[in-house]
Parts: structure tokens; C-alpha cells; sequence
């Protein structure tokens, strides 16, 4: 009988021990507030031809679907590759790309809607390596009216751990 009584203070004793806190990663929140969008998403836009005045010449300009109108400033997280251009002179801006940079848009492999504009929420003064895979969150902003920025614009952004 004695060894019975052990053995269930012994159980007791771990089962105890076992009831630990929980980690760091158990009990960290989801930050379910910025919606995690892709680029299967953000590549279905089709363009019109305008004339812009001001530069003499017709562009293409996006036209959004009704997914992607919803989306308009609303908070979101985005991954992809860093393509900087600091040599603009603007420390708070670079693009993110669907595609490393010997395939993006800017070598004329990709189309527009495969390149976000990023605006970060703190100017860092963080040298980003060219095709590193990172992650943003922020507020998306469609742009269909003026042709000097990406159709696709994120404001206040910061990189995601």
C-alpha cells in the first residue's frame, strides 16, 4: 500500500513540475491587425493608355479590381526582395519586389504591379542589401492617378522580425 502512496506523490510531483509557464513563443500575440496579402493578389490589374500632359506621352495606368479596392489603406503585410535605391537620396524609401532583383521590373523582366513602393515609418538610415527576403507591414495605398510613383505604395512601414 506503501509503495501505491509513492507512486501517486510521485506523479503528483511531476505532473507539478511539468506545469511550467509558458514560453515566449506560446504566449506572444498575433498581431492580427495587418492583413497578409501576396503578390497572386497584387498582380491582377490590368492598365489604360492616358495622355499626361505634362510629360507629352501616353502611360499606362492601373485599374484596380474590387479586391484590391478593399485593400486600399488598410493595414497589410507583404514579403519579398529588396531592391534599394538610395541613390535617389531619399533615406526612408525603398521597393519591394516580387522577384530578385535580375528579374524585376526595373530590369524589364516583370511587369509594374510586381513592385511596391515602400515608405518606412522611421528613417533608419539602414544600408538594405539588394535581394535580401524581407517582410513589411503598413498601410496600402493604390495609386492610379499620378505616374511619378508605383501603383502600389506602402506608408508608415516597418520591417517584420
Amino acid at each position: 500500500m506503501k509503495s501505491y502512496l509513492y507512486f501517486f506523490q510521485l506523479l503528483l510531483l511531476i505532473s507539478i513540475v511539468s506545469c511550467k509557464q509558458p514560453t515566449d513563443h506560446q504566449t506572444k500575440k498575433v498581431d492580427v491587425s495587418h492583413q497578409l496579402i501576396d503578390w497572386t493578389l497584387l498582380s491582377k490589374i490590368s492598365f489604360e493608355n492616358k495622355m499626361v500632359d505634362s510629360l507629352q506621352q501616353t502611360i499606362p495606368f492601373p485599374i484596380f479590381n474590387d479586391s484590391l479596392k478593399m485593400m486600399n489603406a488598410k493595414s497589410v503585410t507583404l514579403s519579398g526582395f529588396i531592391i534599394p535605391i538610395e541613390e535617389i537620396g531619399e533615406a526612408d524609401l525603398l521597393v519591394l519586389s516580387a522577384n530578385p532583383y535580375a528579374s524585376c521590373f526595373f530590369c524589364g523582366k516583370a511587369g509594374v504591379e510586381s513592385v511596391v513602393e515602400i515608405h518606412l515609418k522611421n528613417q533608419n538610415n539602414k544600408a538594405y542589401q539588394t535581394d535580401k527576403r524581407m517582410t513589411f507591414k503598413g498601410i496600402l495605398r493604390l495609386n492610379n492617378t499620378d505616374p511619378n510613383y508605383l501603383p502600389y505604395i506602402m506608408e508608415a512601414a516597418e520591417e517584420v522580425e
